[in-house]
């Protein structure tokens, strides 16, 4: 993978290596433009046409997209081990999907993608770029190759510098080359979501746009037409690994477009905070339950407040209820008082309630009543 300049599921590298590889070649074409314009300043004369071009390609569904059954080339090339190969192929390209329906049962056979969550995922698609490269070396030089191509997974930078007509026209074919690798590789191209930045300078730079129709323009919109006859929206600026790419100012302009990310960000985490909508579902059901809680708890309190206009179960609560500070005074303290009177053997009804109320382990229930109605007011803990 050495030759390859895929910055994504490659170890020791990532986004910031491909971010300054990127922005080199944007300042490079900075430099070239100052250069020309020092030259045209001082009266230079038949200054030829110069520029740079980024080609930035979107791809839809990648992972998805990928062809199973060119999963075991990249791996041939690369040499690896043929135990490895064997198993990614049975685990890809013979694999099938077992399904039934009713009393009936077929397989279904699985041509492109993936599997997401498996380990294997990314290095796979790092080896399908891998073949991409070797696919694009047969055509140029991979050195050469190297210094233009940019990868993140499937965010695809292609960055030319050009001197003269024959070179732009090169750079343009190497633009409709890489799509035509994509698309043969499986990859699905959005022609009409890619976009390339281009910046003439030169004494003619303005012919080159109108002479050759390099820069068309269809529905307001301009667009840049490939050698192939494809039309690629020319932009001015690109989003790019969280960045602005762009020939004109990169830096305010990438600080804008973070400072407007994290905006969209506080919006979203101050609506979650206000909005009562919003809270988790675990939330709710824990505000369900306690409001569930505090009903029954207002209901038992209101059934204890009419203890005085019912007697009879007043009368059942002075035996059964043992005293705590918070019940109504016409049952707080009730239950000792029967007991320590020696009450319990005349009153079976007390009796019976009261050999009921101790627990297995309180079974000394012949001693004296003074130590037996201490014993029932731990029955409750027991």
């Amino acid at each position: 993978m050495e030759e390859v300049t895929q910055f994504g599921f490659v170890p020791g590298r990532g986004t910031e290596e491909a971010i300054c590889k990127a922005l080199t070649h944007v300042d490079e074409a900075r430099a070239r433009a100052k250069q020309s314009q020092r030259h045209a300043g001082r009266g230079h004369r038949g200054l030829k046409m110069r520029g740079s071009l980024t080609l930035s390609v979107d791809m839809s569904k990648a992972f998805d997209m990928v062809d199973r059954r060119r999963l075991r080339e990249p791996l041939e090339l690369a040499a690896a081990d043929p135990f490895l190969i064997d198993l990614v192929g049975k685990l890809h390209v013979e694999a099938l999907y077992e399904m039934t329906a009713s009393d009936q049962a077929f397989s279904v056979a699985t041509k492109r993608g993936i599997k997401h969550g498996c380990k294997l995922a990314p290095s796979l698609f790092a080896f399908v770029t891998f073949l991409l490269f070797r696919k694009l070396g047969e055509h140029c030089d991979i050195e050469a190759l190297k210094q233009i191509l940019t990868m993140y997974a499937d965010d695809t930078l292609l960055q030319v510098h050009f001197d003269d007509q024959p070179q732009l026209q090169e750079a343009l074919r190497l633009c409709d080359l890489l799509l035509d690798q994509l698309t043969e590789l499986g990859l699905k191209v959005n022609p009409e979501k890619s976009a390339l930045l281009l910046q003439l300078h030169g004494g003619s730079a303005q012919q080159t746009r109108n002479r050759n129709k390099l820069v068309v323009t269809k529905k307001g919109e301009k667009y840049v037409q490939l050698p192939s006859g494809r039309l690629i929206a020319l932009k001015t600026q690109v989003p790019y690994l969280g960045i602005i790419i762009s020939y004109h100012n990169y830096e305010m302009q990438s600080l804008r477009h973070r400072l407007q990310a994290s905006k969209a960000v506080m919006k979203e985490v101050a609506h979650a905070v206000r909005n009562s909508h919003a809270i988790t579902e675990r939330r709710r059901g824990f505000k369900t339950a306690k409001a569930q809680i505090v009903q029954r708890l207002k209901q038992f309190l209101k059934r204890q407040k009419k203890g005085d206009k019912e007697p009879k179960r007043a009368s059942r609560l002075v035996h059964l209820t043992p005293e705590h500070p918070s019940l109504e005074p016409a049952t707080r303290g009730a239950v000792a008082l029967p007991f320590l009177a020696g009450s319990y053997r005349e009153d079976p009804a007390i009796n019976g309630a009261y050999a009921n109320s101790i627990c297995e382990e309180c079974e000394e229930r012949g001693e004296a009543p003074e130590r037996q109605a201490v014993q029932y007011s731990r029955a409750a803990v027991c």
